[in-house]
């Protein structure tokens, strides 16, 4: 397949080979050194699980299959048989394909067709691109919604919406071609067959009718127009971050993501002291216990908790006392719990990481996107933003708000 004249036509031959199982037109639109990456993954976990089961060990793999010099292991394990690879081939037969030839068997292990299973499916999954951000002349991002299929309480559940999702580019031999990420190419698509014994049990669910969601409206031009926009939001959000201004940084966040914030976190506040206190009598009566769990916070539940101490929260010491502050309120007290410390914490040195802005895309009346860069980060990093009364706000994402910022079992151990 030769390549696209633009990132967003590169992208959507992809998904168009994906969902119609077309392998080898799939890897025309690969990078080069994309498909030299998964090759060398791929077959590294392969070496590494086969040499452990030949040794009598569980197959585990390991965090290096990048660092195994394939050709040096095939002499000991090369003769061993692949199941899930189309006529179980050896890995020395694996090994000596070149990398499009080993994406397209590998594509076809990966994604096979599951009509009884269909919440494992990834190929014929509904994907809907938003737009195209370009960071250089050669290198660009397409996001896009993928949807999004679960069980809850034993009911197949479809949102046709879905996850956005970014899609890296880099313009190769005349055009542009896709680098991978964690919907096309992801290992974790491939681990059932890296690891045979850990098939997940079939779900056997009939979803609900698959119909595709009606394009967003055009952005509103004053929307567009907004000052600050929401690139200027997330960069303000950045200064605050790195500045520990957790006053600023609250007040550039969605009022609905922070109601939400605090609910979540008193759950899992609740959960914690609760299991924590579970585990503690388990060591000391030799018995096992049990993991509470809520799906949200009752007050009910909360009175069973609302004394237990938080030491890590000077001001407002108690989950009780947590819970009645406001849902802005209580993330700055939570900011500066995980981000305004010393030492050596995960929050702590997030917040001394340069971040880099990318661009932004709109998203129908209420929606934007922004796309940047943060040391530790190996990809671009995705953050939403919604319109409010006030402008527009962002929603959090895994960089800036994640709920592991703040270690609770660190806060424990020092007690």
């Amino acid at each position: 397949m030769s390549a696209q004249d633009t990132p967003t036509q590169t992208a959507q031959a992809a998904f168009d080979a994906l969902a119609e199982r077309d392998w080898r037109r799939l890897a025309g639109v690969v990078d080069s050194d994309a498909l030299e990456k998964l090759r060398q993954d791929a077959l590294g976990m392969l070496i590494l699980t086969s040499e452990q089961r030949l040794a009598g060990q569980k197959a585990q793999g390991g965090y290096n299959p990048n660092e195994v010099v394939i050709t040096d292991h095939l002499p000991r394990i090369g003769s061993q048989r692949v199941q899930g690879f189309r006529g179980r081939p050896t890995i020395t037969r694996l090994a000596s394909l070149t990398p499009p030839e080993f994406f397209i068997e590998w594509a076809e292990a990966a994604y096979p067709k599951r009509p009884d299973d269909p919440i494992f499916e990834v190929a014929g999954l509904y994907r809907r691109i938003i737009g195209e951000i370009a960071e250089t002349t050669d290198a660009a991002y397409v996001v896009y919604r993928r949807e999004h299929r679960s069980i809850e309480d034993g009911e197949p559940q479809l949102e046709m919406t879905g996850r956005v999702m970014v899609m890296p580019l880099v313009r190769s031999g005349g055009g542009w071609r896709i680098k991978l990420n964690d919907d096309i190419g992801w290992s974790l698509s491939f681990s059932h067959v890296v690891f045979p014994e850990r098939q997940h049990p079939v779900s056997k669910v009939a979803l609900p009718p698959r119909v595709a969601p009606p394009e967003p409206p055009a952005p509103r031009p004053e929307r567009v127009a907004a000052s600050p926009s929401p690139l200027e939001v997330v960069r303000s959000a950045f200064a605050a971050f790195e500045g520990r201004n957790c006053v600023e940084l609250a007040a550039l966040v969605h009022p609905d993501v922070l109601q939400s914030f605090q609910q979540g976190q008193l759950s899992y506040y609740a959960v914690w002291s609760q299991s924590r206190q579970a585990a503690d009598s388990a060591k000391s009566q030799g018995v096992a216990f049990i993991m509470f769990s809520y799906d949200s916070l009752s007050k009910e539940a909360l009175a069973q908790v609302a004394d237990v101490e938080m030491s890590i929260f000077p001001a407002h010491p108690t989950i009780g006392a947590l819970s009645r502050l406001s849902p802005r309120e209580f993330f700055q007290e939570w900011c500066r719990a995980a981000y305004g410390t010393s030492g050596e914490t995960l929050g702590n040195a997030k917040a001394t990481m340069h971040r880099k802005l990318i661009g932004q895309l709109f998203e129908g009346e209420n929606s934007a996107h922004v796309l940047y860069q943060s040391e530790g980060f190996y990809s671009a990093i995705h953050m939403a933003l919604r319109w409010t009364d006030g402008g527009w706000r962002m929603m959090l994402n895994d960089d800036i708000g994640w709920f592991a910022d703040l270690d609770l079992e660190q806060y424990h151990e020092d007690r």
